[in-house]
């Protein structure tokens, strides 16, 4: 049972990481438009 707990929480530690990472990525993605659409 304590081992489930543990892995529990590292998958929730890891989707955590994950998203935040993909959030990043996405605002990284948005800035690069956003500087081509004011440029032109």
């Amino acid at each position: 049972m304590k081992e489930n707990k543990k892995m529990d929480m590292f998958q929730g530690i890891v989707l955590i990481l994950g998203l935040m990472i993909g959030i990043s990525r996405i605002r990284r993605m948005v800035q690069r438009s956003d500087k081509r659409n004011s440029s032109q």
